[in-house]
């Protein structure tokens, strides 16, 4: 169904009571293009930053379009 898994790559901050990290399958790794960063919030680490996500986001683009972009 999915071509490409985004996740976070910090799991080193608190979170609040009953919160856990969710953390990448090992099995997913040679299924899939899987790109890891850190992309939680510095001031709420059970949110992602919409920055760092933003950024992440069109890193991939750039990076899965590139080959159309040398064809042209």
């Amino acid at each position: 169904m999915f071509d490409v898994i985004v996740c976070n790559a910090n799991c080193d901050d608190a979170l609040l009571d009953g919160m856990s990290w969710v953390k990448l399958d090992d099995d997913l790794m040679p299924n899939y293009a899987v790109y890891q960063g850190d992309l939680i919030s510095t001031e709420e680490p059970w949110h992602h930053d919409e920055s760092k996500l933003a950024q992440v986001l069109i890193d991939i683009y750039q990076d899965r379009t590139a080959t159309l972009a040398d064809s042209v």
